[in-house]
């Protein structure tokens, strides 16, 4: 409530999270990441419907769902189709990097499990 009227929750937030949030942890960084809308809390459609209608630096009133309770802040809303700085997808980037690494080891493992297979007159091929 202080950070609604204060017009800021930067100074209020890391003290609220350590008090409140069930994961300390995961609330701050998802705090400090960069999401897409259509990503942020798909599943919680109270916290959806409000995003499109909150203005930059606008803070949302507290929002309760299922026992929960959220606040909004939305720092900047970049346009459709902008790219986004490398500090916020570099993690997203990491994964999937290594996500394309273990594909390629699979298909090359399964590539060289059958050619062994044909070597052998060990594989039908129907």
């Amino acid at each position: 409530q202080a950070a609604t009227t204060a017009g800021t929750i930067d100074s209020l937030w890391l003290p609220l999270v350590q008090r409140f949030a069930s994961d300390p942890e995961g609330s701050q960084a998802l705090s400090m990441t960069y999401y897409p809308e259509r990503h942020l809390l798909t599943d919680l459609l109270a916290v959806n419907r409000l995003l499109p209608r909150l203005q930059a630096n606008q803070i949302s009133a507290i929002i309760e769902t299922d026992s929960m309770f959220h606040i909004v802040q939305l720092v900047a809303r970049a346009p459709a189709g902008a790219i986004p700085e490398r500090s916020w997808i570099e993690d997203e980037i990491h994964r999937q990097l290594l996500l394309d690494e273990r594909k390629q080891l699979y298909v090359r493992h399964v590539q060289r499990l059958r050619n062994e297979a044909l070597s052998e007159n060990s594989l039908e091929i129907k």
